[in-house]
């Protein structure tokens, strides 16, 4: 058995302008005893993690990523912006995730930079959270409040990738139902 890295997050709500709600879990180091008036001192840079479709702070891939970055970037504060509905965050608002809108990063970027003033900022997505990114970029261009940022694995056409989207949601559900279904029988899994 493999076991992940273990990552304390300290949530915080952020109420957006059309009463949606994300949550920003930012990273609390082992040996993080500052305060918050002194964390803009004493980070190098703020990295906003983006996750995919039905991610969080706690899906494997973030987590790989998270210890990746705090081994090779230990001063670098690291928070992930969890989506509408995802990783428990409540939904406030009829409106869910979705990569046509990107006014929930914008608001969120402008949060970040507000709370810490002249810090670096840079932005990671995933998947989803990366086709989101990209459409930010090309958006605000030159105005987006980040010094760098990376797409990984986005969706570069949603139209064609998103008719394949259903065949692979039900090969993926009902081969993650049989593996749970194998594993609370004590079976093993021919999956």
């Amino acid at each position: 058995m493999v076991t992940l890295f273990m990552s304390r997050y300290r949530r915080e709500t952020l109420q957006l302008s059309d009463g949606g709600t994300v949550a920003l879990d930012w990273l609390c180091k082992q040996d993080d005893s500052t305060s918050e008036n002194e964390e803009e001192s004493q980070h190098e840079a703020v990295v906003i993690i983006q996750h995919g479709m039905a991610g969080s702070s706690e899906s494997a891939y973030i987590k790989h990523f998270i210890r990746y970055l705090s081994k090779r970037r230990p001063r670098w504060h690291i928070v992930v912006m969890l989506a509408r509905g995802c990783g428990g965050t409540k939904l406030t608002s009829p409106n869910g995730f979705t990569a046509a809108r990107i006014s929930d990063f914008a608001e969120t970027v402008g949060h970040v930079r507000r709370q810490i003033k002249h810090t670096p900022i840079f932005a990671i997505g995933y998947s989803l959270g990366a086709g989101i990114l990209g459409k930010y970029l090309g958006t605000y261009g030159t105005n987006t409040g980040l010094d760098g940022a990376c797409m990984l694995s986005p969706s570069w056409d949603y139209n064609i990738q998103g008719r394949s989207f259903p065949f692979w949601s039900r090969a993926y559900l009902v081969q993650g139902s049989a593996l749970i279904i194998d594993m609370l029988t004590h079976r093993s899994p021919n999956v």
